[in-house]
């Protein structure tokens, strides 16, 4: 798994992803670079997904297959685990002699609730425990992605330095903590068991997401433009005394680095 982060806090939640696919295969080089993040129609519902190199269109169809004239994001968190066998079904077909460990994370507004919402569905336990049950919808008030360094496990503490509370907006800014934790989760490096040695696994640029009750807003906050195509992610390529980034995130919700993006089906 690279970066794929929910969590809530009263007025909206949030999405915390990179943009980089890469194949464990053949060295964990970049195959692409392309959005973790779809959306359906105008709904207040934005899904991350990570493990699985199925196209946005494939996504979008299964959806609305399985809900016609769908028109309510709790329809659309009810059918996360059906999604999720559709892309390991996908994933099969494609990469046939592989496991696959596939994960979404969903991050919604409800308008009978009125309140942000977090979800997770995944096809295995790795992330989530032991105690979870896979192809379960489980609701979430936070889910970050964690590493393991010198077999001690860092969350969200451990890479921002500081006790944070990512569901409090006072303890952790979605654009500021957000751009801290994507470049910790970038830095770190993660085991791979095909390869048999860790690595990087964020790269391309980091993107915030924030579900509210106006709709889905998608902000980048990150650049990191020494990554590329055909090579695996190195964060100190360029540069010898760190990592050469980009800051492209502006102030100010809603601002004008702030985008409106619709289904990728209708643009």
């Amino acid at each position: 798994m690279t970066a794929m982060n929910v969590w809530r806090q009263p007025d909206a939640a949030y999405l915390l992803t990179d943009i980089a696919w890469y194949d464990e295969d053949d060295g964990a080089k970049v195959l692409r670079f392309a959005p973790k993040v779809i959306e359906l129609s105008l709904l207040p519902i934005a899904i991350a997904f990570t493990g699985c190199g199925a196209s946005y269109e494939s996504i979008l169809d299964y959806l609305e297959q399985l809900n016609p004239g769908l028109d309510d994001a709790d329809q659309v968190i009810s059918g996360l685990p059906d999604l999720l066998r559709h892309m390991i079904e996908f994933a099969d077909r494609e990469w046939p002699q592989e496991q696959h460990e596939i994960g979404l994370a969903a991050a919604m507004w409800s308008p009978a609730r009125e309140r942000a919402e977090a979800y997770r569905c995944d096809s295995t336990t790795q992330w989530l425990g032991d105690r979870y049950t896979p192809f379960a919808v489980v609701a979430v008030s936070e889910a970050i992605n964690s590493r393991v360094v010198d077999g001690r496990c860092w969350g969200v503490a451990q890479m921002l330095g500081r006790p944070v509370d990512p569901t409090d907006p006072q303890s952790f800014d979605p654009r500021e903590d957000g751009l801290r934790l994507i470049e910790a989760q970038r830095r770190l490096k993660m085991p791979s068991s095909r390869l048999g040695f860790d690595v990087h696994a964020v790269g391309g640029a980091g993107i915030l997401t924030r579900v509210d009750e106006l709709g889905v807003h998608h902000q980048t906050l990150v650049e990191w433009p020494e990554d590329r195509i055909g090579i695996p992610i190195n964060p100190t390529a360029c540069r010898g005394d760190g990592v050469q980034m980009k800051r492209v995130g502006r102030d100010g919700w809603p601002n004008p680095g702030l985008t409106r993006v619709r289904s990728p089906r209708r643009r």
